[in-house]
């Protein structure tokens, strides 16, 4: 499991990945939102989806849930 394995790393110190939505590809479909459920999406004020940095675990399933390739790792 995916997030067994991100608990491990954190355990170990490891850095975790994090990820942002690509505000230019995201439609506001909201799809990462109302299908995902993961508890670091939420919507702005201005009705753009963000991913909350301190409660994004790393996992990067969120990634394989935007139809639209939105998501991306920080940084890249």
């Amino acid at each position: 499991c995916i997030l067994l394995e991100v608990r491990d790393k954190i355990e170990k110190g490891v850095k975790i990945q994090k990820y942002e939505i690509d505000q230019e590809k995201c439609t506001k479909c909201k799809t990462c939102v109302s299908r995902f459920g993961c508890v670091a999406f939420y919507i702005d004020k201005e009705g753009n989806v963000r991913i909350d940095q301190e409660q994004c675990n790393g996992c990067g399933v969120c990634v394989q849930v935007c139809p639209f390739n939105a998501i991306r790792k920080v940084g890249d």
